[in-house]
């Protein structure tokens, strides 16, 4: 899961034991890239900076979500509050792997019905991986939405980094069919399509809709999938995948990243991590 970092530096390679799994939000921006073989790629994270020790931590994200190994718990829907109804509004950019919605603070969403926590939680934005970042049974999804929140009583998704029941990410899977009937899907890649440079563009959509059957999906403690990597997050992975159609999954993995070269040359995913004995629950 992207977290938008601010200024650059060149690594350092500083490696900070890892006292506490819950690294906070660099002050500066740290590159990393996802090109196996390079200094910066997924497994040199952890020592880029002292800020992403996290990397290197025991509940890392993503995982590979056995069907079989999930335990069956009853949980309930992850519903929104009614207010706001219809579409939000929000700024999306590229954001150097990718691109990001940022909705604006005035009409986000609530919700207190994540899993195993306690208290609300406020949407605050959503970007896209592709293929996905979860494995299911070994497999990936053509993409994946994340849809990241944080703990209303934390106030931002920058203060709520390093809290224990900090964060909440929403992974909604795209999969690749002849028809994508997801109105706010679509609208979305419609807006990455506008996209020019470095320039935001402002756009609507109600993000309840990317929500397929709000009470089927699997949750488990892990940690933000990009650094600082801070094991802050629970995660609620959506069972059933948003139907999309190949040239609007194009559209994502076209997109600029950071080198120049479209989304797709490397891809923005994270290898999948070791479960290290957590627990996945099903919602049943």
């Amino acid at each position: 899961m992207l977290i938008p970092i601010v200024v650059l530096v060149v690594a350092t390679n500083v490696y900070v034991a890892a006292e506490s799994a819950l690294c906070p939000v660099p002050q500066h921006k740290v590159h990393f890239d996802y090109h196996i073989g390079s200094e910066d790629d997924p497994n040199h994270w952890f020592d880029l900076d002292k800020d992403t020790h996290c990397c290197d931590g025991s509940k890392q994200s993503p995982i590979d979500i056995r069907t079989q190994g999930a335990k069956c718990a009853k949980l309930g829907r992850i519903q929104y509050e009614p207010k706001p109804q219809g579409q939000i509004s929000g700024n999306l950019k590229r954001n150097g792997h990718g691109a990001s919605l940022a909705f604006f603070a005035k009409n986000r969403l609530v919700t207190k019905d994540m899993p195993f926590t306690d208290g609300e939680y406020v949407l605050d934005s959503m970007h896209f991986h592709s293929p996905s970042e979860h494995l299911v049974n070994g497999k990936h999804y053509d993409g994946e939405l994340h849809m990241v929140h944080y703990k209303k009583e934390y106030g931002s998704v920058g203060a709520a980094v390093g809290k224990e029941d900090g964060l909440a990410v929403i992974g909604v899977f795209l999969e690749v069919t002849g028809a994508s009937e997801d109105t706010a899907f679509n609208r979305f890649v419609e807006g990455v399509a506008k996209l020019k440079g470095d320039e935001p563009e402002e756009m609507s959509l109600d993000p309840r809709e990317l929500l397929i059957l709000d009470d089927d999906y699997f949750t488990y403690k892990g940690s933000l999938t990009t650094p600082p990597c801070s094991e802050s997050v629970r995660w609620v992975v959506m069972e059933l995948p948003i139907l999309i159609t190949k040239d609007r999954l194009r559209v994502l993995r076209d997109v600029p990243v950071s080198d120049g070269k479209p989304l797709y040359v490397d891809t923005n995913v994270r290898p999948h991590q070791p479960l290290n004995g957590r627990p996945v629950y099903l919602s049943c």
